[in-house]
């Protein structure tokens, strides 16, 4: 259930983002750069790779699920979402977003903030990945704004997580960023 709040709370504060308003011209300035080699915003599971999710957490993965994939359509980001279930039973999820454009990144990143602070955790910034990143310990979720278009977030959800998140919980969620930033 949390799970599907958290993605549900970014995908409204990023529903905008990409969209053309005017029908010809994007809003914002479009970037150029082209995304790293392996990034996949429509397959998360294969972007992060359940051997980078094993190595940051320390664990076994016993399971992936992708879902939900939101194809884009030239006016809207794709998206897609993949749990990885530990052999302990905790699960992560990686949210993995691509907008058209950069045209609300400022706005997505004030939106993003808000998150920690409606479970009473405000986010704490994350020097050095990506354009911004923040941390909010409940729930334990690092949202990383990897460039303009580029977006993530990985949630921790278990025993070890709740209800205030751990120090090896960002600890693990920086690494996993880190990878996805490079």
């Amino acid at each position: 259930m949390m799970r599907l709040f958290i993605g549900g709370a970014v995908l409204v504060a990023l529903a905008g983002c990409g969209e053309t308003r005017d029908g010809n011209k994007p809003t914002g300035e479009a970037t150029a750069k082209a995304a790293p080699a392996g990034w996949n915003a429509m397959d998360a599971c294969a972007t992060v790779g359940t051997p980078a999710v094993a190595a940051a957490m320390g664990k076994a993965v016993t399971g992936t699920a992708l879902d939900p994939v939101s194809q884009p359509d030239g006016l809207r980001a794709g998206f897609s979402m993949c749990t990885f279930t530990l052999a302990d039973g905790a699960k992560l999820t990686v949210l993995t977003r691509e907008a058209a454009d950069g045209d609300a990144y400022d706005a997505a990143v004030a939106a993003a903030r808000k998150i920690g602070e409606e479970f009473g955790s405000p986010a704490v910034d994350v020097a050095g990945i990506g354009k911004a990143a923040m941390w909010t310990a409940r729930p334990a979720a690092l949202q990383v704004f990897l460039d303009d278009r580029r977006y993530a977030t990985i949630s921790l959800f278990g025993a070890d997580f709740m209800p205030d998140g751990s120090e090896a919980a960002r600890s693990a969620a920086t690494a996993i960023a880190r990878k996805l930033a490079s």
